[in-house]
């Protein structure tokens, strides 16, 4: 049964993934389509688009490419972030977890 849990509590991080910027994702800046390469400078991204890299880019001058293989990229990148790094810690530790059920 946690593992059931641990899993669709993962599957609800990956969906609140979707929204927001993450590393690969096609976005528009000063109306060109870009590619997210780098962005552990948060709130700052470099960016790609297959010519020329841009550096340091502030998040809010980035707009998400609104399209359905863009938004199941990030599911895709949070479901795989959770699965690897956070599942196996869940399942067998669920006081770790920052969503626990509550008692009963």
């Amino acid at each position: 049964m946690r593992r059931l849990y641990v899993w669709v509590h993962i599957v609800w991080r990956a969906l609140r993934w979707m929204p927001k910027l993450n590393l690969g994702d096609r976005v528009l800046y000063e109306g060109k389509e870009w590619s997210l390469i780098q962005g552990v400078a948060s709130p700052y991204w470099d960016m790609w688009n297959g010519i020329t890299r841009i550096n340091h880019i502030h998040k809010s001058e980035l707009h998400k490419v609104r399209t359905l293989r863009n938004y199941l990229g990030s599911f895709r990148s949070g479901y795989r972030f959770f699965m690897v790094c956070w599942y196996s810690i869940w399942v067998y530790d669920i006081s770790k977890m920052s969503c626990k059920p509550k008692a009963t």
